[in-house]
């Protein structure tokens, strides 16, 4: 193998984690109780998410 080939797949590998690792951050921060893709299905519970969300923003307010 080439210097460039390991160049190539070295970058490839990374551009590609980089990529899954946006994609699943989104998907966390959306509010969505039902995600369905490429055959995975995932069902969510946000009311919790939600309020400890609210209780972030108000712990962050009192401080202010």
């Amino acid at each position: 193998m080439s210097c460039c080939s390991e160049l190539f797949w070295s970058n490839l590998c990374i551009t590609c984690s980089t990529i899954l690792l946006a994609i699943m951050a989104l998907l966390y921060k959306s509010k969505c109780t039902h995600v369905r893709c490429c055959g995975i299905d995932i069902e969510r519970n946000v009311e919790v998410e939600e309020e400890l969300d609210e209780m972030e923003m108000e712990n962050k307010n009192n401080r202010a």
